[in-house]
């Protein structure tokens, strides 16, 4: 799908996530006292008198009320949230999604990994009505209804945030668009989104240093011209002079972490390497070479280069295959699938941290 094909469905999924978001509203508005039941219990325990059992292997706390306030709490879903209705609307909405995809020839994308997290949240809720009497079901259930919240709000991120940067001019001039390929690779729907975000991010954060004079998003907005998920292929068009630094500090950023990795066979921290890549970079040697009067001393800017390295980071280490406009960047054989190894081990899980960051 190319272009006003592609917006019509992100629209139409769009529609259909805020529809299906009125179907789970009971279970969304649910959470937030699940989440305060919880952490009322958990402050419970940890401030009670508790005494060691006699095979010293676990406590013994006073109840205080925690299994009942704990019952109550999953007891107003079990009242509340009629699964039978939910289940039935679901399957009607889901339905009409895979009828508009077979009908227009849309290939398989993130909305079947939405349809697979809630079949599983459906199937969950039905094993904890049949053991009502077991807590653990009531604790798995708890906790796939907070996972599911999440992904949900993913979800509709991914679809929104295409929706915000879609525009249908094709004919775009070529110095005005930036090309990004991310090559044998298959984001999920999380990494999906983090990409496009860090994309925005990026070109925001550069416009404020390159033009600090007119303000934030008042130049030329960024904007689709054609996307493809799975692996990722974006054309993107903007200010001329935006995308042209952007493409260079990515294909520099690239370059550093293909380089050092091939060198040294491992990736450094997260800190470590956001250090070396600004360094690398030379951001402020850049942009006045360019003509642009950036201060190094102001605090705003430092803080939107620090921002703008996380970011192409985060773009960086997605594939070890990227091109950036004409520009081809590569790592093969066993260096590539230790990098791509590696990279699940160190920045992902590095992450919780950097993710947090990175979606500011």
């Amino acid at each position: 799908m190319l272009s006003y094909e592609v917006y019509n469905y992100y629209l139409f999924i769009n529609n259909k996530l805020e529809e299906l978001e009125e179907v789970f509203k009971i279970a969304f508005d649910w959470i937030e006292s699940y989440n305060s039941t919880c952490k009322e219990v958990l402050n419970k325990v940890l401030t009670a008198k508790a005494s060691a059992a006699s095979d010293g292997t676990h406590y013994v706390v006073p109840n205080g009320g925690l299994v009942k306030k704990f019952d109550e709490t999953m007891e107003v879903l079990q009242k509340s949230f009629n699964v039978i209705s939910v289940t039935i609307k679901y399957g009607e909405i889901k339905k009409e999604i895979e009828t508009y995809k077979i009908k227009n020839k849309i290939k398989t994308d993130y909305i079947e990994n939405f349809f697979e997290y809630t079949d599983n949240m459906l199937q969950i809720y039905q094993e904890w009505i049949q053991n009502l009497n077991d807590k653990e079901y009531a604790i798995r259930l708890g906790k796939q209804f907070v996972k599911y919240e999440r992904f949900f709000v993913t979800c509709k991120n991914v679809y929104n945030n295409f929706l915000d940067l879609y525009t249908d001019n094709e004919g775009v001039d070529s110095k005005k668009a930036i090309d990004i390929q991310l090559l044998d690779v298959e984001l999920d729907l999380e990494e999906f989104n983090s990409v496009l975000n860090s994309i925005n991010k990026i070109y925001y954060e550069l416009g404020n240093i390159m033009y600090p004079n007119i303000g934030g998003m008042k130049y030329e907005k960024l904007k689709i011209v054609k996307i493809e998920s799975g692996s990722i292929w974006s054309k993107l068009f903007g200010d001329e002079n935006i995308l042209s630094v952007f493409a260079n500090f990515l294909n520099k950023t690239v370059d550093f972490i293909f380089n050092k990795f091939t060198i040294e066979g491992k990736l450094s921290r997260q800190q470590v390497i956001n250090s070396s890549i600004k360094e690398s970079l030379e951001m402020y040697e850049t942009l006045k070479n360019m003509g642009y009067n950036v201060n190094d001393s102001n605090e705003d800017i430092q803080k939107a280069f620090l921002c703008s390295t996380k970011h192409l980071l985060n773009i960086a280490s997605k594939s070890a295959k990227i091109r950036v406009n004409d520009q081809m960047h590569e790592l093969n054989g066993d260096v590539k699938i230790k990098y791509l190894e590696e990279n699940k081990r160190m920045l992902l899980s590095d992450g919780n941290e950097s993710d947090n960051e990175v979606k500011e």
